[in-house]
C-alpha cells in the first residue's frame, strides 16, 4: 500500500497539481485525495484505473506491481 501512495502522491505532484485539482478532475471531494494519500482510505477500483489514466501509467505501476 505504500507504493501505492507514494506513486500517487508523486504523480499527482510531478504534475503541479493540488489535491482539490485532482479531486475536481475525477470530480470527488479533496478530502477523500487527502485520506487516499494518507493511507486512510483506498481509491475503488474505477478510481484506480481514472488515476492511471489521467497520469497515462498502467494500472500496474500505480499500484506497485512492476516499475
Amino acid at each position: 500500500m505504500k507504493t501505492f501512495i507514494n506513486r500517487m502522491k508523486e504523480l499527482r505532484t510531478n504534475r503541479n497539481l493540488t489535491q482539490k485539482e485532482l479531486a475536481a478532475m475525477l470530480k470527488i471531494c479533496r478530502n477523500t485525495v487527502s485520506n487516499w494519500e494518507n493511507g486512510k482510505q483506498l481509491p475503488k477500483l474505477h478510481q484506480v484505473i481514472a488515476l492511471a489514466k489521467l497520469y497515462n501509467v498502467k494500472c500496474n505501476y500505480l499500484l506497485g506491481l512492476e516499475d
